[in-house]
């Protein structure tokens, strides 16, 4: 039962972090796009 717990809170957070950075990357990628144009 714990172990069960504790891959869904991993893939939980896994999630969270991959949806952050990509947000990140694209903002990044917008500012970098705006300063060079």
């Amino acid at each position: 039962m714990e172990s069960r717990h504790l891959i869904i809170n991993y893939r939980y957070t896994h999630s969270i972090w991959a949806a952050t950075n990509i947000s990140m990357s694209h903002v990044m990628f917008l500012v970098f796009f705006d300063e060079s144009s």
